[in-house]
């Protein structure tokens, strides 16, 4: 019995090497509640990474930014954060020394208008033309891009096929719009003094290959064709009366590095609309102004620390926000084989780690082969030498029928004594049945 004992107790150790990443949602919680109060970095490409996640993060998590996907790989590579965060990073986009697994939350995406300006309701923003109609034309245009299909080849052509579809304008007819001598305010200027639409965007950001990189003068990937279909579709609309807006109709996109700044030019009037990619589960925080005092602050925002800010509102609530364009699943980036899970990492100071792995699950495996496989010969060994020899001795139950019993012997049985096939008992009713 020791000898299975001792089997059991390798096999256990075996299975307690073998190297255990961290490559879902769950063992990246566990990890950190097994050293609440170990602080552990984590990595995000921007700030709205950080906020669609945060409520969920445990307070030993320490938040660290970054202006790249290059820069963030870099510091999952050296250990200096045990994760990263991002939206829209495949597999197959990264090393293959890398895990990639989802955070379970999908953010949905859209373009933010500013809403019209009203004194109770809208005191914010600066009092340019209405957007109204622009509003109502691009919700139609997104309708009609995804009604047709169009997005649907572009994720097809970009490898996004595995995209999480969050559509909220989806519909067999068209959505109406206004007539276009009807129209009124940027749509009208856009169409009659042959404008452009003009697109505030981030960055200019690499979103990865399949995305778009808008480092390029002319960016390709999934939401630049994403953006020139829905102003295509836009050209295209037409009112009751079938006259087409205008086929000639196009986009310029503008830069801006932070979410503040993007938001401010939205409020402003200095641009139309933000980019396809803008997340709407994100709350919105002030235009982040440089200030002395409340005065010099929109209507709402208030100055703190020499900055114009606002109470968190949902993006959805303080802007115009159109049909879904796109969505994303955010996602966390892990370093295969990582030292964080055997507690020696001298980058991060994880010192006083318990978990202990080797430097490849292969050794781990090939260990717990070869045990499993002694382990069953062992056994087999066992039962070989405790095999034991019987004998069927022929005996009366009951009055009925007949029933054999085995009894154990030390030893075959030898010739010449009594053996099993020597002794045939009749029960009672054999006996009846013979003299009947």
């Amino acid at each position: 019995m020791h000898r299975i004992y001792l089997s059991l107790s390798i096999i256990l150790f075996a299975l307690s090497i073998i190297q255990c990443d961290i490559t879902n949602l769950d063992e990246f919680f566990t990890l950190l509640k097994q050293s609440p109060l170990k602080k552990y970095s984590v990595g995000f490409l921007s700030q709205a990474n950080f906020e669609v996640i945060k409520r969920y993060l445990l307070n030993n998590v320490e938040r660290v930014l970054f202006e790249n996907k290059t820069e963030m790989l870099k510091a999952i590579e050296n250990e200096t954060i045990i994760a990263g965060v991002s939206t829209g990073i495949l597999a197959e986009d990264i090393a293959p020394n890398y895990h990639v697994f989802s955070s379970l939350l999908v953010s949905p995406q859209a373009m933010l208008l500013a809403p019209e300006y009203d004194p109770t309701l809208a005191p914010y923003v600066s009092k340019n033309e209405s957007s109204t109609d622009l509003f109502d034309a691009l919700n139609a245009a997104i309708a009609d891009v995804q009604r047709d299909g169009t997005h649907e080849t572009s994720l097809t052509l970009n490898n996004r096929t595995n995209l999480i579809r969050v559509e909220t304008c989806l519909q067999e007819t068209p959505l109406p719009v206004p007539n276009r001598d009807n129209t009124t305010g940027y749509l009208r200027h856009i169409l009659f003094n042959k404008s452009k639409l003009i697109i505030g965007g981030l960055g200019p950001k690499d979103f990865g290959v399949h995305d778009g990189n808008y480092n390029d003068k002319s960016p390709t990937g999934f939401y630049p064709a994403l953006l020139d279909a829905i102003v295509k579709k836009l050209g295209e609309l037409k009112g009751p009366d079938e006259i087409i807006y205008g086929k000639e109709l196009s986009s310029e996109r503008k830069f801006f590095r932070t979410p503040e700044s993007l938001f401010r030019a939205l409020l402003n009037g200095d641009i139309h609309a933000t980019d396809v990619y803008i997340f709407i589960n994100v709350p919105y925080n002030g235009t982040g102004e440089t200030c002395s005092n409340n005065s010099q602050c929109r209507t709402r925002e208030t100055c703190t620390n020499g900055t114009c800010t606002h109470p968190e509102r949902p993006r959805s609530l303080h802007f115009r926000t159109t049909c879904t364009t796109a969505s994303r699943d955010t996602k966390f980036i892990t370093k295969k084989d990582s030292s964080f899970l055997r507690g020696n990492s001298s980058s991060n100071n994880q010192t006083n780690g318990t978990r202990q792995t080797p430097k490849t699950r292969w050794i781990g495996f090939i260990l717990l082969f070869v045990v499993l496989f002694g382990t069953i010969f062992l056994g087999l060994l066992i039962l070989v030498r405790r095999k034991k020899y019987y004998r069927i001795e022929h005996t009366v139950q009951g009055g009925f029928g007949k029933f054999a019993r085995l009894q154990e012997e030390s030893e075959l049985p030898i010739e010449g004594m009594d053996s099993f096939e020597d002794h045939i008992v009749q029960s009672p009713r054999d006996n009846i049945n013979s003299t009947s």
